[in-house]
Order: C-alpha cells, then structure tokens, then sequence
C-alpha cells in the first residue's frame, strides 16, 4: 500500500528547494561579481529565515562584497548561534579584514572541528568557506599558505568542484611571485573540472595581464568569453587594457560589461571614466556630478576623477581640493599606483608641495611589481628631492636606487656625487669622487668632481688641496689636448696663482706658463701666459742675484 505524504512535509520539502535555488542564485550573483543584486537575493532570504545560520553567513559575505564591512561585522557579531561553524567563519573573516589574524585562525579552527562528520572528516563547503575567507583582500591581507593547506584538503575532498581549485589559484598569488606557476595549475585545473568557469580563464589572463605578456592575456580572455559571455569582468579587463590604445574597442568593451552587470556606482563610474580617456572632459564631469547627485555621493573614486578632469582642463584649484579629499580619505589600500603617480607629478609643480611629491612617488613606487618600475619612481622622487633642495633625500633615494640594482652604473656616480657637493657633504663627495674615477677611470667626471670637492675644501687656496686633483684630471685631459684645451688652460691657471702667490713657488709657476704657451701657441691666451712667462723670470732672476 503506497503510503500518502502529509502535506506539511510536502510543503517543507517545497519551501526548502525554493530557499536552495534562491542561495544559489545569490552565491551565482557574487560569482559575477553582481554584488548589489547579491545583496537584495540574500538580504531577502534572511528575511524570510532569519535564523538561519548558512543565510546569514552568506548575507555578511555580500556586505563584503559590497565592501561593507560595518554591516557585515554587526551581522554576525549580533548572532546567537556563535558556536555555529558559519558564523564562526564569518567572524573570522571579519578577523582577518582587521588584521586579527590570531584570533581569525582560532575561530576558523573551531568551525573546521564542529563541522566534522562522525568519522573525523572535514566539511568541504567549511574548508572553502575559510580559504575564501583568507583569499579575500590584498597580499598583506589573511594567511595564504593557511588557506592553500585547507583548500588542498577542500579540492581532494571534492574532485569535481572547481571553487576549491581557483581559491587555489588566488592564495597562490597572495603568497609571493615564487608561487606564480603554482596559481596558473590552480587555475588551469579549475577549468578542467568545469570548462565553463570563466572566471579562472579570466584570472589567468590577469596574470598575464601583469606580465605585460598581451598575447597570452587575449588568449586567455577570449577563452574566458567563449566559455561564458555573460561573465562581465573579462570585458572590463579589456576595457582597462584598450583605454590607452584604442578608446573606441575600450568604449565595446565597456558597452558589454555594463550590459552584463549590476548597474551601480561602479559602472557609471566607468563611463565617466571612459569620457575622460576619450578628451571628453566635461563630459566626463558631468556624468560624475550627477552620480554625487544621486546614489553615489560618497563614492570616493569621483573625487580622483574629478581631479583628472580638472587638470586636464587647465584648473588647478579644484584639481588640489579633490585630490587633497581622495588621498586624505580614500583607505589606502583602495589607492592604486596610477593615482599615487598622477598626484605626485601634479604636486612635483609646486614649490612648496614637492615633498608631498616625493611622498606620493615613494608610495607609488611601493606598489610597483617589477623592479624597473620601482627604479623609475624612486628616480623621478629623486629629481624632484633635488629641485627642491633637499640633497640628503636625494641622496637617500639615489641609494635606494644603486641598491635595487645591485650594481653602481656611471650615471649613478654622477648624481650621488653631485648631490653630496650640493648637499656640502665634503667628505662623502670626497669619497664619491674617488670612487668615480675607480670605477669609470676613462670618463672625465669623476676627475672634474674630485676636483670641484678639493677647491671647495679649501676656498682661499693656501692649503694646495685642489693640486693634485687637477694634476690627476690634467692627465686625463692631455689624452686629448685640442679637445680639452679650454679646461687644461683654467686648470694651469689656477695652478699658476697658487703657485706664484700661495706657495711662493716661482720656478713652478714659470713651468705652468711654459705649459700654457705650450697649449696657445698664439692669441690672448698666448700673450698672458707669455707676460705673466717675463715677468716670473725678471723675478727669478733678482731672486737669484
């Protein structure tokens, strides 16, 4: 006899499919990174079973997603089911955004052990729960050899799951450059678990992206866009790739991305942002003014695209007053090194702001990834520390520089050297010059410096310090005579007045004049130093008598 199902579990089994479908649809929506629609499907859910362990971490985790964090926190903290593993990873995660690290771990532990099953196995959606939870924010953000050693368990556990393979492929990232090749197995194997997870093609064109390794990056986004249309990122990592090449393919590519996400501060951000790359300046800055109008006033990005606008349109007061409001309370990890860039070469122009160019180079400099792009901002912090007087900056920075290289390259002689005289620290230019002329013994430089720093050691000439400088550099300049006679010849001078007034040498000088005449054998260089040649042996001469 077929026994008839009583219509309250009926409904139950109803109401919780419906409820299943609605928190995939949610977590489907941050997989899209449609975070705002992400948040109106779970806050909804929440409503209707508020007490509800799974609903709620999944509400706090579209908080974060909608970069809430104040939300979130009280979300969870205000829960009674602490002893719950999700909430336990929530809290966790808010741990870690707070650079609780310790505490984070304790609680991501508790939840792991709560959720085994009878036999001592851990829950998969738990383990990816806390490896999410560590993959979440910037480099200096969570413990990524933490989450790679629960992810691995999470991804032998469950054999199909792609989500435990490009969690992988995050923390990866986030462990160091060495670990690179790792994340792009990670990524690779997320895609062979599902070939239509767009989003660990996208990743890997990143990577690529980065490398400036643009062939691949196409390579990757295009099969990122074969495997699903609809996921929007790839088209805005194309729309940032062609907004300095070729604003017309940025401008398709951001058509498609608006098209395939969430309409919200973000993406009217950049259509403004595209109005700007395209010279349409005020465009661009009336778009912006009607976003603060409405829902986007305390979007802090405007304020930094305002302060583009304003200073391609020549205006630098409001270029100052949004730049000073977007550095000042932007959290600095939402500043990005082009930023910091563009506020350092605008301030460089004033006098009295240089230092907060410098400032602002240095930080750029700090997110830099690859050597050579350090180098450039450290350098260009360096020119502007010496248009602005401050040479013992520069020489720090200068150092920052040969230390990054490893190495001492001529020009970085130079400028060191340069930078102690103007700094009038004889002893380190002293030293510098020294160095110069024995590591680049065939440039003229080093010889010139030496004796620069020797004359200024002894301004009033009674010591002899510049002498043999100028002979060691005379040496050198008698490699080519004709070409470096003008030098030779104010060198000879000078070694003439020591000699003859300073060091009462007569015969000495009477040498440097033969050598002058030597140099000129006409002229009025010539006649000088043949006058002054009579005059010294009239003096010698009565000397002698």
């Amino acid at each position: 006899m077929q026994k008839k199902m009583s219509l309250s579990i009926l409904i139950g089994i109803v109401s919780l499919t419906v409820f299943s479908q609605t928190l995939e649809e949610g977590k489907k929506l941050l997989y899209y990174e449609k975070n705002k629609s992400a948040l109106e499907v779970f806050k909804n859910i929440v409503a209707a079973k508020s007490s509800d362990p799974l609903s709620i971490y999944w509400l706090g985790q579209a908080y974060l997603a909608n970069n809430d964090l104040s939300s979130a926190k009280n979300l969870y903290a205000q829960q009674k089911v602490a002893n719950d593993p999700w909430i336990l990873v929530g809290l966790g995660h808010i741990d870690l955004l707070e650079k609780k690290d310790e505490a984070a771990k304790e609680k991501f532990e508790k939840a792991l052990e709560i959720s085994k099953s009878k036999k001592g196995v851990y829950n998969t959606d738990i383990l990816l729960a806390v490896g999410m939870a560590n993959a979440d924010g910037d480099s200096k953000t969570g413990d990524a050899k933490y989450a790679i050693e629960k992810l691995t368990l999470a991804a032998e556990l469950d054999k199909q799951n792609p989500e435990p393979m490009f969690l992988l492929g995050i923390c990866y990232l986030k462990a160091g450059r060495e670990y690179g090749g790792e994340s792009v197995k990670a990524f690779r194997e997320a895609t062979n678990r599902n070939p239509n997870y767009a989003k660990a093609y996208y990743r890997i064109g990143r990577i690529f992206q980065v490398q400036r390794n643009y062939e691949s990056m196409s390579e990757e986004f295009d099969k990122a866009i074969k495997a699903d249309p609809t996921f929007g990122l790839t088209y805005l990592a194309y729309f940032f790739y062609y907004q300095y090449k070729d604003v017309n393919l940025g401008k398709q590519n951001l058509d498609k991305y608006i098209a395939n996400s969430d309409k919200d501060c973000n993406s009217d951000y950049y259509v403004a942002d595209y109005l700007y790359r395209a010279g349409k300046y005020n465009e661009s800055l009336e778009k912006i003014k009607t976003m603060e109008a409405n829902d986007c006033k305390n979007f802090m990005l405007l304020h930094i695209l305002y302060a583009y606008n304003y200073e391609k349109l020549g205006d630098t007061l409001n270029t100052k007053i949004h730049l000073t409001k977007y550095l000042g309370e932007t959290e600095a990890d939402k500043i990005t090194l082009t930023d910091y860039d563009f506020a350092a070469k605008f301030y460089a122009k004033f006098a009295a702001d240089k230092p907060m160019a410098i400032v602002y180079f240095l930080q750029a400099a700090d997110l830099a990834t690859s050597k050579n792009e350090k180098i450039e901002f450290f350098s260009n912090a360096a020119r502007v520390a010496a248009d602005a007087g401050l040479f013992e900056k520069q020489i720090e920075l200068l150092n920052k520089i040969t230390d990054l290289k490893g190495v001492k390259e001529e020009n970085d002689y130079y400028l060191l050297t340069k930078a102690a005289i103007d700094a009038k620290n004889w002893v380190s230019a002293d030293s510098l010059s020294n160095l110069y002329i024995t590591a680049f013994p065939e440039k003229p430089q080093g010889y010139a410096f030496n004796v620069i720093v020797a004359k200024l050691l002894d301004a009033d000439t009674t010591k002899g310090l510049a002498i043999k400088p100028i002979t060691l550099y005379n040496d050198f300049l008698l490699k080519d005579k004709e070409k470096n006679k003008k030098t030779l010849y104010a060198n000879y001078y000078y070694l003439l007045i020591y000699y003859a007034q300073k060091a009462g040498d007569i015969q000495s000088a009477i040498d440097v004049t033969n050598k002058m005449m030597e140099l000129y054998k006409e002229g009025e260089e010539y006649n000088f130093a043949k006058t002054i040649n009579e005059q010294l042996l009239k003096k010698m001469g009565k000397k002698q008598k």
